[in-house]
């Protein structure tokens, strides 16, 4: 919503004022920078809800609940890295 809102004043700018003024064109650059802004906010905004959440959890001594796997899925992990692939050369394995 907001971002569109922005798009639009940007292009009745442009639209009353562009015949004038070409280099007025570049306003629209504002946009990415809008957007990156826009996403900052967000990502601050889920870290300071985490963070309160967090907080009232220890005043209600909750705990927390990790994440769980199953138990073939812990066993892969533990497993040993894969073997080198093997290379065919003249039919015979090296």
């Amino acid at each position: 919503m907001t971002f569109w809102s922005l798009v639009g004043l940007e292009l009745m700018v442009i639209g009353m004022a562009g015949p004038d003024v070409r280099w007025l064109w570049l306003i629209l650059l504002t946009l990415p920078a809008f957007v990156w802004w826009l996403s900052k906010q967000q990502r601050d905004l889920k870290r300071i809800i985490a963070v309160f959440l967090d907080k009232v959890a220890e005043e209600l001594k909750l705990a927390k609940v990790g994440e769980t796997r199953s138990p073939a899925a812990a066993v892969a992990s533990n497993a040993a890295p894969p073997a080198a692939p093997v290379r065919v050369v003249g039919g015979a394995t090296k």
